[in-house]
């Protein structure tokens, strides 16, 4: 099994099931979901970057740890497949430096243009961020576009309910 950032804890579960005494040591609010009422159907929609973002960790760093505790080596900056058209341009197409669930982050309050800035300051030249969201994010779009960032987004081929959002430092 492949452990990606859109795995789901069942997934990771089914599969692996000796993991679950681990994940009490990496993740501290993980006891807590093992008693919750509602745990099965949790399991069926926690992702590994729900995960980390709930446990205040990069997602990178939680998908090598569960990586090393399974054996598995610790592939930096794997990410979900994308699909990819002929019209798209190529920057688009390597690995992002970063890959943010906008969803998510506004579902906590959080404007994901702040997240965006901070990590586009410390990329290099070359480096890119994708942002999933339920929304075509034209003032973020047209934020980063002002600030000289490259920026290209459309649908999520596999998925027709998110966009994809890519922003390059160039």
């Amino acid at each position: 099994m492949e452990i990606r950032n859109t795995t789901t804890l069942e997934e990771l579960l089914t599969e692996l099931p000796e993991l679950e005494e681990s994940l009490t040591d990496l993740l501290p609010g993980y006891e807590d979901l093992r008693q919750a009422p509602l745990k099965d159907s949790v399991r069926k929609i926690l992702t590994m970057e729900r995960i980390a973002v709930m446990n205040r960790m990069d997602v990178s760093t939680l998908l090598k740890q569960v990586r090393e505790k399974t054996g598995q080596p610790s592939e930096e900056g794997v990410t979900e497949a994308i699909a990819f058209e002929t019209s798209d341009p190529e920057w688009i197409k390597g690995s992002p430096i970063e890959s943010l669930d906008g969803v998510e982050m506004l579902e906590r309050g959080e404007h994901p243009v702040g997240a965006i800035e901070q990590k586009m300051q410390a990329a290099q030249k070359g480096d890119f961020i994708l942002l999933k969201t339920n929304f075509p994010p034209q003032p973020l779009i047209e934020a980063m576009q002002q600030q000289n960032y490259r920026v290209y987004s459309r649908k999520d081929l596999t998925n027709g309910e998110l966009f994809l959002t890519f922003i390059l430092k160039e």
